[in-house]
């Protein structure tokens, strides 16, 4: 018998409305207890459904433990990052990415995340070649099904882009002000 973590039987909702002359009059619901397949098959749905919300902007995501290492990362974090996926797993996330001006940044970040925040931020990172980069991250704990602490997932934007003509524009309007 599948039991949810709080102790309660899972189970599904379906409803049904009843229409008399083009009004709603009546509504049917049905509920039964999922078959461990049939969650299973919800699960996978869902989780193709995020995945492909995250690919479709290009958004890269990063899953690093409490340490700090990287324990997954999706192909557009990989193409933002010049890294494969092979060269980041294992590794210190602040190790490959950050510049020594951003590590306390960083680890006030990560002290907040422990304690259950959620945060928005832009960090300037290199790349694999060195290249400076700038990237907005969406970060949040990453608990697992138990409630554990496991780390740290963030979605990342490239806006490199932005930036420069964030840059660009402060100098034409310094330059305007002399």
């Amino acid at each position: 018998k599948d039991i949810m973590i709080d102790g309660r039987n899972p189970f599904f909702i379906d409803s049904f409305p009843i229409y008399q002359d083009q009004h709603h009059y009546h509504c049917f619901v049905f509920q039964h207890n999922p078959t461990q397949q049939e969650l299973g098959l919800q699960l996978g749905i869902q989780e193709r459904k995020f995945t492909r919300i995250i690919d479709y902007f290009h958004l890269g995501l990063l899953e690093v433990d409490n340490s700090g290492i990287i324990l997954n990362a999706n192909p557009s974090f990989c193409k933002m990052s010049g890294y494969s996926l092979g060269e980041l797993i294992g590794k210190d996330a602040g190790d490959l990415l950050l510049n020594d001006e951003n590590r306390e940044m960083m680890r006030q970040i990560n002290h907040k995340r422990s304690q259950g925040y959620t945060d928005a931020y832009e960090l300037c990172v290199r790349n694999k070649k060195g290249e400076k980069r700038w990237w907005l991250i969406s970060g949040a704990p990453n608990i697992d099904e138990y409630g554990q602490d496991n780390g740290s997932i963030g979605i990342h934007w490239d806006i490199t882009l932005q930036k420069e003509l964030e840059f660009s524009l402060q100098t034409e309007i310094g330059r305007a002000h002399v």
